[in-house]
């Protein structure tokens, strides 16, 4: 689909199908409908990032400028832990999670991160990417009677061959995460235990410095978005 935007930094689908991006260029959220076709857009709502979904009617979405929950740090990615927490990178301070009833921040990983990270989620799993670093880690996380979460690395994915800058990133039920590069202009599917790897989109496929990627894993839906004008909706066979 061309979605006519510059420096797509987030996208989400929906539950009934609709695909959501941000813009940071243009400070704005386009809404397009499951054909492809644009619904809607807010505009001038300032520097975005990452977007999330809560069901039909309801977007977080992280920015470096001044919200309506102020998390005190420069924000990127993020990803729902459930309908109520969000983990996001928050640079400097790592990564931590958000209680958004509560407006409660707590630490998950307090190791200082890159400034352009993203996340992605399965249970107690995060996955997260580092463009500096061209390298995709997934670690274990847990939750102790005091709120502390202890975690350990599980594995870090790294080859420059395979996978240049990487950005977006999501993860299907059984903990395969798909990745977008950048710079190798490609959608890299890596194993849940790290091991394996396979090239699944190329240039060849349109992509052209791919930033932002969903998966949705009620219907094995992978949305791929260029930093630039057009997004791509695949099926993906497990």
């Amino acid at each position: 689909m061309y979605t006519m935007l510059a420096n797509v930094n987030g996208c989400s689908m929906l539950p009934d199908g609709r695909m959501v991006f941000t813009c940071s260029h243009w400070g704005k959220i386009k809404v397009f409908r499951i054909d492809g076709s644009e619904e809607f857009e807010m505009k001038n709502i300032g520097p975005l990032y990452d977007v999330v979904s809560i069901g039909n009617d309801t977007l977080v979405i992280t920015s470096e400028s001044e919200e309506k929950i102020n998390v005190k740090s420069h924000s990127f990615g993020a990803a729902l832990f459930n309908d109520n927490c969000l983990c996001y990178c928050a640079g400097k301070l790592g990564i931590q999670e958000i209680y958004l009833k509560e407006e409660f921040i707590n630490n998950v990983i307090s190791t200082e991160m890159s400034p352009h990270v993203y996340l992605a989620i399965l249970h107690n799993t995060i996955y997260y990417t580092d463009m500096k670093t061209h390298s995709v880690t997934c670690i274990g996380t847990s939750c102790t009677a005091a709120g502390e979460h202890p975690y350990w690395t599980k594995w870090t994915f790294k080859d420059e061959n395979v996978l240049k800058s990487p950005n977006g990133i999501a993860v299907d039920s059984i903990g395969s995460a798909y990745v977008s590069g950048s710079a190798s202009c490609n959608v890299v599917v890596i194993s849940n235990n790290g091991l394996f790897h396979k090239e699944l989109l190329s240039k060849e496929d349109g992509l052209t410095h791919p930033g932002a990627l969903h998966y949705d894993r009620s219907t094995n839906k992978l949305l791929v978005a260029n930093s630039y004008d057009y997004a791509y909706l695949y099926n993906v066979n497990n």
